[in-house]
This record gives C-alpha cells, structure tokens and sequence, in this order.
C-alpha cells in the first residue's frame, strides 16, 4: 500500500468553431491518493524486476464553465471535488545494496476513469473529464530484521 500526494493541476481554454469570444475553461487538480497493489516479480541476485498493480483513489477536483464574451459566467459553470477510485498498473526495479537496504524505481499509471458534469444552466451541456495520471518514484528502502527465523525442532 502507498499514500502520497499528487500535486499536478492543469487548466485548458478551449475556442468553440466559429466563436467570437465563446469559450469553455477547464481546470483539474489532483491531491492525496493511496493504492493498495500486489506485485509479481523476477529475482535475479540483487535485482527484482516486477510489475504491479491494484486499486487506487484520489482526491480529485475539477471546474467547467463557459466564458462568454472573455468573462466566467457564474451561471453556466459548475465544480466537484471528490475521492474517486480506479485502477492503476506499472513495474519497476528494486535493488538490494546490503542486507537490509535497497533502491528502486517505478513507473505507476493510474487510470479514473471519466467523470461528467453537468451544467448550472440548465442547458443539458455535460462537460467529460478523462482522468488519469503517471508517476515515477524513485526511493530507498530498509527492511527491519527484527529476530531469526523461527526455528523448528527435529527429533
């Protein structure tokens, strides 16, 4: 399991066809995530070579809205932040420098799925976000020895 934050946020313009000044704005932000995964691997020495994947969520926020004549109009826009779920698939390489320490690097793609929203002005215009993100984490690792083996008696 992981827990971090993603900080990404993105804002787009976009110019309809043959529109003086008609415009739609969007803007998404990604905050804390977790995922829970499993992972399968190839052991060779001191590398693990693995892929991994498994659920994720984040919290996410996103705004639409139209802005006619260069102005935000507070009536045809709408916003939602929320948690929401996905899945997320990705490898990477862990490699042990001693007994206890390693490093590694992993490549994560989380997918949201999309997520629509509907208009404040009643027009049944619907704006669709398509939400996913990639990542790549570097990091070094220690694993506790907290005792032997435990061991079984022979008679």
């Amino acid at each position: 399991a992981d827990l971090g934050e993603l900080n990404p946020s993105a804002n787009v313009t976009f110019f309809g066809p043959g529109s003086a000044g008609n415009d739609d704005v969007f803007s998404v932000a990604y905050g804390r995530y977790y995922t829970v995964t499993g992972r399968l691997g190839w052991a060779m020495d001191r590398a693990l070579w693995y892929v991994k994947g498994g659920y994720v969520n984040a919290k996410i926020s996103q705004t639409a809205g139209d802005t006619d004549g260069g102005n935000l109009d507070p009536t045809d826009s709408v916003g939602i932040s929320k948690n929401r779920g996905g899945w997320t698939l990705g490898g990477g390489l862990e490699y042990g420098l001693t007994p206890n320490w390693s490093v590694k690097v992993e490549y994560l793609y989380m997918d949201f799925s999309n997520a629509s929203i509907g208009n404040l002005d009643g027009s049944n215009e619907t704006y669709t976000f398509k939400d996913s993100v990639q990542t790549v984490k570097f990091g070094l690792n220690y694993r506790f020895d907290w005792g032997k083996a435990p061991v079984m008696a022979k008679y």
